[in-house]
């Protein structure tokens, strides 16, 4: 199972993950690493901290599977540039 959304983002901002739908399925939890960090059945997850994650999923007639990972790195923003006024 995909999971879509951007593989990174600047810190204090929040990065939406989605998985796919190329077969039915439930969702049984998200993980980031090994580590549950939710039991939500939503297709859709809101993280604000870098990490690898994925999804625990029963399909349909079928044994549980974890979705394919993504890798999410939040990064400091860059500093804003001042301008240069020459005398």
């Amino acid at each position: 199972m995909s999971l879509n959304g951007p593989g990174t983002a600047t810190i204090g901002s929040e990065v939406l993950l989605e998985l796919g739908s190329e077969f039915d399925y439930q969702v049984i939890g998200w993980y980031r690493g090994e580590e549950l960090i939710s039991s939500s059945a939503t297709k859709v997850i809101s993280i604000k901290e870098s990490g690898v994650y994925s999804a625990l999923l029963l399909p349909v007639n079928g044994c549980p599977v974890y979705s394919k990972v993504k890798e999410v790195e939040f990064y400091e923003p860059p500093l804003p540039v001042k301008s240069l006024i020459l005398p």
